[in-house]
């Protein structure tokens, strides 16, 4: 109930009734964002704590998506270590929620199921975002022994204007998820599916189409717009500085994942530990500048559903 009265409040964004019960599912969690964010409003540069975060298990894709800026950029490209991965939550026992995805493919991760698998283990919510290309009916199964909680299939449309933009058959993704949706079916699992589309054109009858293909077979249909896009002139400090971090595949930590060129980073996970960089010195001057609306040139025009 509780949920659904900030989901009334936060109307702009109808994903926040649906997701906080998952994202922030105990008493502590709740408390500790409920913190996090009332120290936002009391304009304290300083927040108390990450209850979730993203990691990046790579920035490799498979695809050459149209509108994806991200692998155009120079950014080295990698893999995250194992090791380095399960020390990040090893040392950080306040996480309940992980997104396991940023700019790559995490399905290219080498280790990717070995990577939810551990997060489970630790009663973490994780979820991903995927073109859904790679998904096999074999590592469809390990998506269900893994007990992935969510996955969410990236598209722009249907059928020639998906294939437009992705480089790649739409009869693949199409067959993956309906493959996906079966197997849930028949297992009886409780995997969260969503699609996730981007308006890249502000094409309505796109976004009908994929609701005609897939409302009622998904549990939900995300639209939003492109990431990066700029929109209005932001008038309000982002709640994401107060609540996220976002680690990169390397160990460097940004605000969030609209960063899309880094150009935010705030430290280092390798060198210190994720609360030093999350209340450290560029993380508190970031959130200065954005109480003084004096916002760096990446958040000034990143619209109110990022944020």
């Amino acid at each position: 109930m509780l949920y659904k009265i900030i989901g009334k409040i936060y109307d702009k964004d109808k994903r926040i009734a649906r997701r906080l019960p998952h994202y922030f599912p105990t008493y502590r969690s709740f408390a500790g964002e409920s913190l996090n964010q009332i120290l936002r409003y009391a304009s304290s540069p300083r927040s108390f704590s990450p209850q979730g975060i993203v990691i990046e298990p790579t920035n490799h894709c498979n695809l050459k998506c149209k509108h994806c800026t991200a692998q155009t950029n120079d950014e080295e490209r990698g893999y995250m270590d194992y090791e380095f991965y399960k020390r990040i939550l090893d040392t950080n026992p306040q996480i309940t929620c992980l997104m396991l995805s940023r700019y790559g493919e995490p399905f290219l991760h080498p280790r990717i199921f070995e990577m939810i698998e551990y997060a489970k283990g630790k009663n973490i919510y994780v979820f991903t975002y995927t073109n859904g290309v790679l998904l096999s009916e074999d590592k469809i199964d390990r998506i269900f022994a893994s007990r992935l909680d969510e996955i969410n299939f990236s598209v722009e449309g249907t059928g020639e204007e998906y294939e437009k933009n992705r480089g790649i058959s739409y009869d693949i993704l199409k067959r993956n998820l309906e493959c996906l949706i079966d197997k849930r079916r028949t297992t009886g699992s409780k995997i969260r599916i969503g699609i996730n589309m981007t308006e890249i054109d502000g094409k309505d009858d796109n976004a009908e189409a994929v609701k005609r293909e897939w409302q009622g077979r998904v549990d939900y249909i995300d639209i939003g717009p492109l990431v990066g896009r700029r929109m209005s002139i932001r008038t309000a400090s982002c709640r994401i500085l107060w609540r996220n971090t976002v680690i990169r595949w390397d160990g460097t930590a940004f605000p969030c994942c609209i960063d899309m060129n880094s150009s935010l980073a705030l430290g280092d996970l390798k060198t210190a530990s994720l609360k030093e960089i999350f209340n450290g010195d560029k993380a508190v001057s970031l959130r200065e500048s954005h109480l003084k609306r004096k916002f760096p040139e990446v958040c000034k025009y990143c619209g109110p559903i990022f944020g």
